[in-house]
């Protein structure tokens, strides 16, 4: 008779034994999926973690901030958040830090610097430097450089931690250079010896922007060579910047035949640059005012214009692209291509030949044909109204002008579409058109520029009187 009660007692506890040990199984096991980057593993094992129901309460909440942290990391923000706001992790000590992480992957980055400012002001909060850090991305991200710098300072001020100190400093002494402030830059810089190896090809790279601003192109080369002869460490955007420093510290050196060639032969080796667009920048600043048809560049540019793929699509006159039916509807994706296509065109249109500028003009339409969910289609669309208001096609250009004001993703690309049309309505003798696209543009376009806009506007409202206007675009 007693043995018919012992024995259930001991069914019982062994399910309670075993069902512990898979519990820990599955935590080991999402533990060891999230640490090998395998996200979506790691949220099916702590999922069905969650379902046992003997999951004690700490060990509940700690599998719902893992499982969080899976899905954030996987791309799910939603459910990650969703399940933030459950009592059985709200109050984890993590929970703060991870739903700022989600609010910032749903891209309400607002909401996430909300979440993440009580875990920065609290030095024994868990990921407060990572907190820090992602807040200073995020400022910089909403336009907000003076809250980042404020924000690296207060992880730069723990004198406990030099090595922590200086990897701000050196976020700090990025955003410094972008704002053009190299004085304070140079005083932010901190000492080689407090820098963490891992760090010092950023460090490397920032000193020699800072030598370059400092006028010391040389000294800047020589660093911005090093850092590209050695990739190793460096981030691949890091990389490719140490490359356009080389070719800016050799363009300041009156050198633009070596930058090109550098550069040319960079691209050459790495075309899926992230970089593309300021290299090719760079080559078309490094072009003299009238090339001849053989430069260099213009002719490595040539090469890398492969024939188009598109199939033929009949007798239809496509140069200004204004026949829709002869639009393809399947489209190449190479970046390469595409800014090989606009600079040849914007090098070609300044030999001034006839030739040159209708090839010009047709490289300018195929970027549009091939590309055109492309940033570079508006600005090629652009370009095309410009020279047809050279040209004296003023309703072809206004038509193109037009478009690009109703339709440019880019506001200061709708902008300098207003300003163009404003300048040629003033140039044709019509004063108040010209007056309402000043104001339109000066609503889009940059600072600078727009009180550019406003001023015309305004000289154009003085009675009796033709003033001056000034430009704004090059």
């Amino acid at each position: 008779m007693q043995s018919r009660l012992v024995f259930p007692f001991i069914l019982l506890v062994l399910q309670s034994v075993l069902s512990g040990q898979d519990t820990a199984a599955l935590m080991r096991k999402g533990d060891d999926a999230l640490a090998s980057g395998l996200w979506e593993m790691a949220a099916l094992h702590f999922s069905d973690c969650l379902t046992h129901r003997n999951l004690r309460a700490e060990d509940k909440s700690q599998v719902a901030i893992r499982l969080a942290e899976s899905w954030i990391r996987d791309g799910k923000p939603a459910e990650a958040l969703a399940l933030l706001e459950q009592s059985m992790v709200s109050q984890h000590p993590e929970a703060p830090f991870w739903k700022g992480q989600a609010l910032a992957g749903w891209g309400h980055f607002s909401e996430a610097l909300a979440a993440f400012t009580p875990v920065l002001a609290n030095p024994a909060a868990p990921h407060r430097n990572e907190t820090g850090f992602t807040m200073a991305s995020l400022q910089l991200a909403l336009g907000q450089p003076a809250a980042a710098l404020a924000t690296l300072g207060t992880l730069a001020e723990t004198p406990a931690d030099k090595a922590l100190t200086a990897k701000a400093q050196l976020h700090q002494v990025e955003i410094l250079l972008d704002l053009g402030r190299s004085a304070d830059a140079r005083k932010t810089m901190p000492a080689t010896s407090s820098i963490r190896p891992s760090e010092l090809p950023l460090a490397t790279l920032l000193e020699a922007h800072l030598l370059l601003t400092e006028d010391h192109p040389a000294e800047a080369a020589a660093r911005f060579q090093t850092l590209v002869d050695q990739p190793q460490g460096q981030s691949l955007l890091h990389h490719h910047a140490a490359a356009i420093g080389l070719a800016d510290s050799l363009l300041a050196q009156k050198s633009p035949e070596a930058a090109s060639n550098f550069l040319l032969s960079f691209i050459q080796d790495h075309p899926d640059s992230p970089l593309l667009q300021p290299m090719f920048k760079r080559l078309l600043d490094g072009l003299p005012d009238t090339p001849t048809p053989t430069d260099p560049v213009l002719e490595r540019l040539a090469q890398w214009i492969s024939p188009s793929e598109l199939t033929a699509t009949g007798a239809i006159n496509t140069l200004d692209a204004n026949a829709a039916s002869a639009w393809p509807s399947n489209f190449p994706s190479n970046e390469l291509l595409a800014f090989s296509l606009i600079t040849r065109a914007l090098g070609l249109h300044r030999i001034q030949t006839p030739a040159a500028r209708t090839e010009a003009r047709r490289l300018l339409t195929r970027l549009r044909l091939e590309f055109p969910a492309h940033f570079l289609t508006q600005r090629a669309l652009f370009q095309t109204a410009r020279w047809a208001l050279e040209e004296g096609a003023t309703d072809r250009a206004f038509s193109m002008l037009d478009s690009l004001r109703e339709s440019a993703p880019s506001p200061i690309l709708r902008g300098e579409a207003a300003f163009l049309e404003a300048r040629t309505a003033f140039s044709k003798g019509d004063k108040d058109q010209s007056i309402r696209l000043f104001e339109e543009a000066a609503k889009s376009l940059a600072e600078n520029e727009a009180h550019t806009a406003r001023f015309n506007a305004a000289i154009l409202r003085l009675p009796g009187t033709s003033p001056p206007l000034t430009p704004v675009l090059p």
